[in-house]
């Protein structure tokens, strides 16, 4: 198919990039109206679900995704996989839903938010993500998604007019996703032909075991908003906690885009024994993660105690310290992104990238039991941070005891990108300190003086992975420009000659 890897990161970038620019506009609205308390109940119903959700997703995505990479060229490898991997998605879905059922009859708070988190269920049995992303087709994927949350936007700020509206903020949230994933039903046929003689369950073993570490990985992502409300019992705490996390996270959406570009396309190398060009992307990504990561840690670091009150409000001061301990986490979560979803699974060390996590989830678990009941919000997001920088530590120490990577490439790549952020850091601290108030164009003038101080200092120490960036965005540019000549030329051409036949 041919696909292009940078284009399918376009694609897959755009989408992310709505999953950050919707709630960079709604949340400020949000946590000014459902406030700390609405945002809680949300946060905490939300994580329940997520335990049903990962019943009916189980390990099928990130194992669909690779297997359908290796066999995207041939039609009907590519139709029976889909076929067999969705019954097992179908059935998974229907014990998740009797199961959600029966937690329902017993549920008394906030019933009627739970009811409609169910249809998260449904959206799982009907999402297809997972196929257009194996035949590396981001494109439908961007566009229906783009609409879908486009109309989520527009209906959040219709009809959520105050905290009573909470329902109805959970109803846009969880239908228009539903909506999208049937839609993209519409255009599977053209992908699928007629195949006999499915064979689901042999699949079943190898999902189970991707099953693990998404369990473990949902430990110390979901696990924690529902421990703070379970040892706190206070919703202001999971407010607190799951919009700063979020900030945080949408952050690293940007980072995430290339992971799930890069599964299938490094599993077809791998299929193919390219271990060279293996190598290649995976070396690749990690210079772009350290690129991206480090400003994004330091910036968050430098202006949380601006972008708090000015963002979320002053209700939400809490979250400046549990920004500024999350912050690690672009930069350990986008690592283990690349290193351990990407590269590990990709080349079939799935076992030993489930180890990791799990050791992991462990950690959290000890350090969430000891740390929530003293201290909350804070405690959940300390053992957070040290659980996922215990879990990238172990998988780069193990890729460069296999000798997978290099460990010279892997920190020289680094260098001038942390000298760069450092650098930028201390100039926004003074800034901030001795000039800029807390106020909205303080926030927008020191967003703009870190960018323009990181990237003019990584052009001063002639960083060779933004250099080489660079060149290639103007060899397309010229390449694009000469097309258009070359054909205007033609044309202009034509019509000279069609003008010289008629005289």
């Amino acid at each position: 198919m041919g696909k292009s890897i940078k284009k399918n990161y376009i694609f897959n970038l755009i989408y992310q990039l709505l999953l950050i620019v919707i709630p960079l506009i709604s949340i400020p609205y949000l946590s000014r109206v459902l406030l700390e308390d609405g945002i809680g109940v949300y946060s905490y119903s939300e994580s329940i679900v997520s335990y049903f959700t990962l019943v009916a997703v189980l390990g099928s995505t990130t194992y669909a995704q690779r297997e359908i990479g290796k066999v995207q060229n041939n039609v009907e490898e590519r139709s029976r996989l889909f076929w067999e991997i969705f019954i097992i998605r179908l059935l998974a879905s229907i014990i998740a839903i009797g199961g959600y059922s029966i937690y329902l009859c017993f549920q008394s708070d906030n019933l009627l938010i739970a009811l409609i988190f169910g249809l998260n269920i449904f959206n799982v049995l009907f999402d297809l993500t997972w196929f257009f992303q194996g035949v590396e087709d981001f494109g439908k994927v961007t566009a229906i998604g783009f609409v879908f949350k486009l109309l989520d936007f527009a209906f959040i700020f219709i009809f959520v007019k105050q905290q009573s509206d909470l329902w109805i903020y959970v109803i846009g949230k969880c239908g228009f996703v539903l909506l999208g994933n049937i839609c993209m039903w519409l255009f599977l046929p053209k992908y699928l032909c007629r195949v006999k003689n499915l064979k689901p369950f042999k699949h079943l073993k190898t999902i189970l075991v991707f099953f693990v570490p998404t369990v473990a990985i949902q430990v110390y992502t979901i696990l924690d908003k529902s421990m703070i409300g379970w040892f706190t019992g206070n919703a202001s705490e999971n407010g607190y906690y799951d919009y700063s996390e979020k900030i945080i996270r949408m952050s690293i959406t940007i980072i995430s885009a290339l992971t799930v570009v890069l599964i299938p396309r490094i599993s077809k190398a791998y299929a193919e024994n390219n271990m060279d060009n293996v190598k290649c992307l995976v070396n690749n990504a990690v210079s772009f993660v350290w690129l991206l990561a480090l400003p994004l840690m330091f910036g968050f670091l430098s202006i949380s105690d601006i972008l708090v009150p000015v963002y979320l409000g002053e209700n939400f001061m809490k979250s400046v310290l549990l920004m500024n301990i999350f912050a690690p986490l672009i930069l350990f979560v986008g690592m283990a992104n690349i290193i351990g979803v990407a590269f590990l699974i990709s080349i079939d060390k799935q076992n030993v990238y489930i180890i990791f996590v799990i050791i992991s989830a462990i950690v959290n678990i000890i350090l969430n039991l000891i740390l929530i009941p003293k201290f909350a919000s804070v405690g959940a997001a300390i053992s957070s941070v040290i659980a996922e920088g215990i879990g990238i530590t172990l998988q780069i120490v193990y890729v460069f005891k296999k000798k997978l990577l290099s460990p010279k490439f892997f920190f020289s790549s680094s260098i001038k990108s942390l000298i760069s952020s450092v650098i930028m850091f201390a100039v926004l601290y003074l800034l901030k300190i001795f000039v800029f108030p807390v106020a909205i164009w303080s926030l927008i003038v020191l967003t703009i003086i870190g960018i323009l101080l990181y990237f003019i200092s990584l052009l001063i120490l002639r960083d060779k992975f933004l250099l080489n960036g660079i060149r290639q965005g103007l060899r397309l540019i010229k390449t694009k420009f000469s097309k258009k000549v070359l054909v205007d030329d033609a044309v202009e051409k034509k019509d000279e000659d069609e003008n010289s036949s008629s005289e």
